[in-house]
């Protein structure tokens, strides 16, 4: 049995320096070697944080990233702590947040949001979250349930996966629901 599941990541394109707006149109997905990555955190910082999770090289000190990655044929999601990079695949009928704002999208999600109207709710609250708001339409993934997300859209449950702005948590034990 395998049931076909339909997701989207959503993320907003806001940059910040400390309280300064530096862009409003940032495209915080990136491609790198066959993975797409949803960013979070310092800008500077994220061709070398893919690079690292592709290749699995040790992370420079002082890296500040997070990020849900699409790689191998699943959803990952990794950041770096003080004991360097780590990273786990997640369950894509699950939502999920990063950055700023998370805890408001995520709780967005809970109530039945999409994950595009989440980060819109996360922007309204959060200053570091805005901009433009990208959907990235995802197929092809299983999770460890082997459920297939394909490129329709949505599943027959609505459920969206979600990402948010600029700062990562450093608690590997934490997970939100959905990503922009």
């Amino acid at each position: 049995f395998r049931r076909v599941l339909f997701r989207s990541i959503a993320y907003d394109s806001r940059a910040t320096a400390g309280d300064f707006i530096i862009d409003d149109d940032f495209d915080k997905k990136l491609e790198y070697e066959g993975a797409t990555f949803f960013l979070a955190g310092s800008l500077t910082d994220f061709a070398k944080f893919a690079e690292c999770f592709v290749h699995e090289y040790k992370v420079p000190k002082n890296t500040n990233c997070v990020a849900l990655v699409i790689y191998d044929g699943a959803l990952w999601k990794a950041a770096v702590d003080a004991d360097g990079m780590w990273k786990h695949k997640i369950e894509v009928s699950k939502h999920y947040a990063i950055g700023n704002g998370d805890q408001i999208a995520v709780a967005a999600m809970d109530l039945g949001q999409s994950a595009e109207d989440a980060i819109k709710a996360a922007s309204a609250r959060d200053t570091k979250t805005g901009g433009k708001i990208r959907v990235f339409k995802i197929e092809g993934l299983v999770n460890e349930q082997k459920r297939v997300i394909n490129k329709k859209g949505r599943d027959h449950q609505g459920d969206d996966l979600g990402s948010t702005s600029e700062k990562p948590r450093n608690n590997r034990n934490r997970s939100g629901k959905n990503t922009g």
